[in-house]
């Protein structure tokens, strides 16, 4: 399987608790010390928690970048995520921002008070923050992000002020126990707000007895389940990429090959057997399988934090109690083989990014589960374990709730041999175990192989300067297929616009649907002369305009300098910033409108290659009214794409 690297609020906020908890919390001033600031921006918080007061002058709630095991630095975690000390948050008037995730994970926080020069409470801001249980969101702030308060489980009443505010519709998803929400004095129907209350009722399985007797059963859960998928595919808009590529997995069945074997351990058939113990059919040893899954195994948060993050076998996962979403998705398998129930390991996207989860075979019709999404138990590192609720959106689901958000690329069997010896010793295990990660290693390497050598064949009908860097654009799944069909065709406004939507999901490992979201941004196709949904999002994140309020023309080529100002806009979105400048010789005939984006992608340069993401065509010269080719618009796609500096873990891992 390919490793693709890819891999993620306005005047004052005040986030209140019970009286008691507010009167408790008095702020005191935290020493610079506790603080890393660099420019302005606040990039971590090193103090020992408690009622914290942000220094003044800061004017950004930045991200904490670390690196991981597979080369890259990852910018996606906020200073104050996972601080499990931090009880409350008081910043100066000069913040003017808050990243993504900033206050994630913050399981002590009761209050906090933000700048008045804050607009918008972005993607994930207060996930998990499980200590809120009354929001009021002063008239200032007019945007609240996908995810903003997801998962703050005492949450119970958010009072809105701004009549006009636009809330992202998944923006208190698994808000299980919240009950009012008002915008302006006006109380919202809950149902509105997807995801709210589809965590009900569940916490029950919190401290669920796992025996056979018990356990509810089978029928009782099926039911609810189906209730709850009603409901939320209702209120949930099916992604039609997604579903094509479901049903292309589904109709063409599964091949025996991809789930006859496995590594299944004496252990793993020892409990296999003890969850299954008089259960007559399958659909009762699966959901017993699962329903101890995602009460005893926990999500490892540490892992993708501090570096370990690794593959797992299943055995791992068993001594561990702990993995990420390849481990959920190999386990469950591992544990329906030992029942000789077929099932098999999916790998694809989500709108959270690259995943893993798996197909089960029921009376002959294979059968969504994806255990990693059904738990909320979290594993935070130094012992630090964490009880979370459980749900069954995801067990035996249909496909269309299910590309609501997930779209299956393939399937692959993990480990391909049976060790299920009855004698079997610890070591005898260690080592198949061994064998046949070096197997998967090996399968990798010759399949990326393949993919290398496929995409040199590609594009090697490209011009000669543009081949290597359009072979890696394939492999990073940058380069649309129909552009690469003839690499020398001026590139039209519409395919420019497909290109730099790609390049913006690779960038934030979301669907460009979830993207526009996170970003509280909604699209109105107002033009008469395409239907190009790219087009329409490429509008609404400011990175194209149309040529009159109806007119897009999709099909005009665009000039150089056209090109740059596209490029430019996506780069400022993805946030980046441009070194010095080239001083063209022909500056003096840039348009007005365009010369400070040439200058822009002529200063922001591409540290693998050495190249600015548009530079000259020579003699110092840009031409800004010359043509722009496919294979030119795909190589300055692959060079803004490497300044991001943005890195996913494979798909296996998340």
């Amino acid at each position: 399987m390919k490793n693709t690297k890819i891999r993620r609020f306005l005047a004052i906020i005040l986030v209140q608790v019970m009286c008691i908890s507010v009167l408790m919390g008095i702020p005191v001033m935290a020493a610079d010390s506790d603080f890393i600031i660099e420019n302005g921006i606040l990039t971590q918080y090193i103090g020992s928690g408690g009622d914290v007061i942000i220094p003044d002058g800061v004017t950004e709630i930045g991200k904490h970048e670390f690196n991981n095991t597979f080369g890259g630095s990852i910018s996606w975690i906020g200073p104050f995520s996972e601080s499990f000390t931090v009880t409350g948050i008081t910043m100066p008037d000069s913040v003017i921002k808050i990243s993504d995730m900033g206050f994630a994970d913050c399981w002590k926080l009761e209050q906090i008070t933000l700048s008045s020069g804050l607009m918008e409470i972005p993607y994930m801001a207060f996930l998990r923050c499980r200590e809120l249980r009354t929001v009021i969101i002063p008239e200032s702030i007019t945007t609240i992000g996908s995810y903003a308060f997801g998962d703050c489980s005492k949450l119970e009443t958010v009072n809105i002020m701004n009549p006009d505010v636009q809330i992202a519709a998944d923006a208190f998803s698994m808000c299980g126990n919240l009950k009012t929400v008002t915008v302006a004095g006006n109380e919202i129907d809950l149902n509105s707000v997807n995801g709210v209350n589809r965590n009900q009722n569940n916490n029950q399985n919190n401290n669920e007895n796992q025996s056979q007797n018990n356990r509810p059963s089978t029928q009782t859960r099926q039911e609810k389940a189906e209730a709850e998928w009603n409901s939320a595919i209702q209120n949930r808009e099916y992604n039609d990429r997604y579903l094509a590529m479901n049903n292309i997995l589904r109709e063409n069945g599964v091949a025996p090959y991809y789930y006859e074997n496995t590594i299944v351990t004496s252990d793993m058939q020892d409990l296999s057997d003890e969850l299954c113990a008089g259960l007559a059919t399958n659909l009762d040893k699966v959901t017993a399988i699962h329903e101890w899954i995602i009460n005893n195994i926990y999500y490892d948060y540490a892992s993708l934090y501090d570096g370990t993050l690794h593959t797992w076998t299943a055995q791992g996962v068993l001594d561990a109690n702990r993995t990420v979403c390849n481990g959920y998705t190999i386990l469950f398998q591992a544990l329906c083989w030992a029942q000789g129930i077929p099932c098999v390991y999916v790998t694809g996207a989500t709108t959270n990014g690259h995943h893993a989860w798996n197909l089960v075979e029921l009376d002959g019709e294979w059968q969504w589960v994806d255990s990693t999404w059904n738990t909320f138990n979290r594993y935070y590192g130094n012992n630090t374990w964490v009880d979370g609720d459980k749900r069954l959106d995801y067990f035996l689901c249909p496909t269309m709730f299910i590309s609501t958000d997930h779209g299956a690329k393939g399937f692959r069997t993990i480990n391909g041999i049976n060790a299920n010896l009855t004698n079997q010793s610890y070591a005898e295990t260690q080592k198949l175990i061994q064998e046949e990660e070096e197997k998967i290693k090996e399968t990798m390497k010759q399949e990326q192989d393949e993919l290398q050598k496929a995409a040199k064949n590609i594009a090697a009908a490209a011009s000669a300067w543009a081949q290597s860097e359009i072979s890696t654009a394939i492999l990073e799944e940058l380069a649309l297929s129909d552009l690469c069909e003839n690499f020398t065709p001026n590139i039209t406004r519409e395919e420019f616009c497909r290109l730099m939507v790609r390049l913006v999901e690779k960038c934030s490992g979301q669907d460009i649907d979830a993207y526009l979201k996170a970003k509280g941004l909604s699209v109105n196709n107002k033009f008469t002369d395409t239907s190009s949904a790219e087009a329409a999002a490429a509008n609404a994140l400011g990175i194209v305009y149309g040529k009159s309020e109806t007119q897009f023309a999709p099909s005009n080529s665009i000039t150089r300098q056209e090109a740059a100002t596209m490029l430019a806009r996506t780069a400022k979105l993805l946030g980046l910033q441009a070194d010095t400048p080239v001083q063209f010789a022909d500056r003096s005939t840039f348009a007005s409108w365009a010369t400070e984006s040439i200058n822009f992608v002529s200063g922001l340069v591409d540290s693998t290659s050495g190249y600015q993401v548009m530079g000259g065509v020579g003699n110092n010269t840009f031409l800004p009214n010359g043509t722009y080719s496919r294979e030119q618009a795909i190589a300055t796609a692959l060079r803004l794409y490497r300044c991001t500096n943005f890195q996913k873990p494979p798909m296996e891992f998340l």
